[in-house]
């Protein structure tokens, strides 16, 4: 998540009630360090944002670690009785999608979580605001917007090591295309700024 992104979640979910969006799941969370050393506007700017609107926020990924406060996996039933116990009325995925191997199913899993009146909130780099929409037919949309956010220079300036996967990987296309293809293309950003598509809904009755 970039700073910009986290920023603009606040703004889009301040035009909501409050009341309607607490307890929010944030799926995919990471742990508390993931939050506020790494990338701290998760925490600081997103979190406490949505914290000082009077909204709850119910941390969930997969994996154990400080801050996790539900371990689920959506990838099977248990995981998503689990968040479901906790009785959310929104949730949060950002920057998960673009790395699930299943979409279509975690998307359906994405849906169950929440009961007809709850919110649905996803970022992606991939696919568009529209796209994003199509996946979730229960839900109708708020906003469907795209965000300009910071480069992939943002990144190298916090670790310029980074760049140096790029330059060794550069003459060996034949070791692997597909990753290869993938680290040469941060080449092109490294200067134009992403693009992440936001997508509110709320579910249907």
């Amino acid at each position: 998540m970039f700073e910009v992104e986290a920023r603009r979640l606040v703004e889009l979910l301040s035009r909501l009630p409050a009341d309607a969006l607490s307890p929010m799941a944030n799926i995919g969370s990471g742990t508390l360090r993931h939050r506020r050393v790494d990338n701290p506007w998760i925490e600081c700017v997103l979190i406490d944002g949505l914290k000082a609107k009077g909204i709850e926020v119910i941390h969930v990924d997969p994996r154990d670690g400080e801050g996790i406060d539900v371990k689920a996996d959506l990838s099977d039933d248990a995981g998503v009785n689990a968040i479901r116990a906790r009785c959310p009325r929104a949730v949060l995925c950002t920057n998960v999608l673009e790395h699930v191997a299943d979409l279509k199913g975690f998307c359906a899993a994405l849906a169950r979580l929440v009961d007809p009146g709850g919110y649905l909130i996803v970022t992606v780099f991939r696919p568009r605001p529209e796209e994003i929409a199509a996946l979730f037919p229960a839900f109708t949309p708020l906003v469907l917007e795209v965000q300009d956010t910071e480069s992939y220079w943002y990144k190298l300036r916090q670790r310029p090591w980074l760049i140096l996967r790029q330059i060794l990987r550069a003459p060996f296309p034949f070791l692997g295309f597909t990753k290869w293809k993938r680290s040469m293309s941060k080449l092109y950003w490294l200067f134009a700024p992403y693009q992440q598509s936001i997508f509110i809904g709320i579910k249907a009755s």
